[in-house]
């Protein structure tokens, strides 16, 4: 709300890594995908780094709440596990999108 460049048409992507620093990204369409990948990598390298460390952690802001996109992040390898409504939701925005999938 006190940042609406951020807010998008299907809510946000947001991470507090360190005490100084709130990352947020517009969910808008799928291109979500690479930006939460980006916004994963960015909130853990920062939180290991510090200071003032808070969370690694990923969540999804919506109007009717928070929910964190939990992952696994290796050296050379991301595991994104998102919880089933933002699965549902990339599955309605890819048919939307290619309409011949019908």
């Amino acid at each position: 709300e006190r940042l609406p460049e951020v807010v998008g048409t299907h809510g946000t992507i947001v991470a507090v890594p360190t005490r100084h620093v709130l990352i947020a990204a517009a969910f808008n369409d799928l291109g979500v995908v690479n930006v939460l990948s980006h916004v994963i990598r960015l909130a853990s390298q920062m939180h290991r780094t510090g200071p003032g460390s808070i969370s690694p952690r990923a969540y999804w802001r919506r109007d009717i709440g928070w929910l964190e996109i939990p992952y696994t992040l290796g050296d050379q390898t991301l595991e994104i596990s998102p919880p089933e409504e933002f699965i549902a939701l990339l599955d309605l925005l890819s048919d939307e999108q290619d309409p011949s999938s019908e």
